[in-house]
């Protein structure tokens, strides 16, 4: 048993260093020591942090599989949805290259073909999304950019993209805007003309992980006014 001494009340007649008696001086009281609170446990031997170790353990794991899922999710979705609009704009300025080129071209029946490769060299610049159909079209007066009928039925030629030469065309299927048939005339006052050229381009993007489905379609528009005619013989039909 360890023993303790501790100072108690105070008595006469303890002896001071050097013989001398003084007075006062409270004398030691000795008895049992108190044990200390360790946290061990006395069967196993183990601390009471040592047996909380697997508990604290187990909780980790059980917030790790609740929140790793979800940042996963996060993480796959901002970078798939991040390729997706990185397609899309290249769609939309392929539409852009063709019918800019088609726009400079009023009266020439030579500007569907144009069009078409303007289309072909922008796409080239899609990484996970494969292109599927070109159209280039008149504009039905009073839209902003369908053409006539909403469909391409009247006016409007389609190219589909052939895999094997990774190209639109060279053939098309339609009903095609003849460069003869164009107004390329300025009117003051009339903003009907010079008439304007949409060109339509629409591919299938292929998602990495398909965790937010297996693909999506992009399509975009362009729309550009014919520039005027200044070349020999007449401006419109």
């Amino acid at each position: 048993m360890i023993m303790v001494c501790t100072n108690a009340e105070p008595v006469r007649g303890e002896s001071a260093p050097g013989g001398r008696l003084r007075s006062g001086v409270p004398p030691r009281r000795c008895g049992p020591a108190r044990r200390r609170r360790s946290g061990r446990h006395e069967a196993t031997g183990t601390t009471l942090e040592q047996r909380s170790e697997p508990h604290g353990r187990g909780a980790a794991l059980v917030e790790a599989a609740i929140i790793l899922p979800l940042m996963m999710t996060l993480a796959f979705g901002a970078i798939e949805y991040g390729l997706a609009f990185k397609e899309s704009a290249t769609v939309a300025q392929a539409a852009r290259a063709g019918a800019r080129i088609g726009s400079t071209m009023p009266r020439n029946d030579g500007y569907l073909a144009a069009a078409r490769d303007a289309v072909t060299t922008a796409v080239s610049g899609l990484g996970h999304a494969t292109p599927e159909e070109l159209w280039v079209y008149k504009v039905a007066p009073g839209t902003d950019d369908s053409p006539i009928g909403g469909a391409c039925a009247t006016d409007c030629v389609v190219y589909e993209w052939n895999p094997a030469t990774e190209q639109f065309g060279p053939a098309y299927a339609g009903d095609p805007w003849l460069g003869s048939e164009q107004n390329a005339c300025i009117v003051s006052g009339d903003a009907s003309v010079p008439e304007r050229v949409g060109v339509q381009v629409t591919a299938r993007h292929s998602f990495v992980t398909a965790l937010f489905g297996g693909s999506r379609t992009l399509k975009s528009r362009a729309v550009m006014r014919l520039e005027p005619y200044v070349g020999e013989g007449a401006c419109k039909p």
